[in-house]
């Protein structure tokens, strides 16, 4: 009797146990905006920049890039729009990012990811080192794809 009681009451206590919820640092979460250089007399070529520091509109700190010709900013995901600061060597650009969002839910150990699908951006004049701006990939549901180039 007590051997059928005590293999009930492990049965019982292995049965109540609940798995583990760790997000796994594998598991994607909400993607960046990637952000490709290109030489603007060669549209074709990467230009790499010495340092860029980059700042977003009521963010506390800056984020900055070294020797790189791509850069990755997060989107904020409480609005439809970001502004980034964009700084090159004391050279100073507005960068506006509108977009929608949605939530796509992972797992109940990670929760939901936001993704992005950008309607428009706009360097504000006047332009100091950003000559031009293209799109292109408006999805952003991935950060290991470039979404947007700058000429420079």
């Amino acid at each position: 009797m007590v051997k059928k009681v005590l293999c009930l009451f492990i049965l019982v206590l292995v049965l109540s146990c609940e798995p583990d919820d760790i997000c796994e640092t594998s598991i994607p979460d909400t993607p960046s905006l990637v952000i490709r250089l290109y030489d603007a007399n060669q549209p074709d070529q990467l230009k790499p920049i010495v340092s860029l520091t980059a700042r977003g509109e009521g963010m506390e700190t800056s984020l900055t890039f070294q020797q790189t010709d791509s850069i990755a900013l997060p989107l904020r995901t409480t609005t439809n729009q970001t502004d980034y600061s964009l700084a090159i060597e004391g050279d100073e650009d507005m960068m506006q990012v509108e977009y929608s969002t949605s939530d796509t839910y992972i797992s109940r150990a990670c929760g939901f990811k936001t993704l992005f699908s950008i309607n428009d951006i706009q360097i504000k004049e006047p332009k100091n080192w950003i000559q031009s701006i293209e799109i292109i990939d408006s999805e952003v549901v991935h950060d290991s794809l470039a979404h947007v180039k700058i000429f420079h």
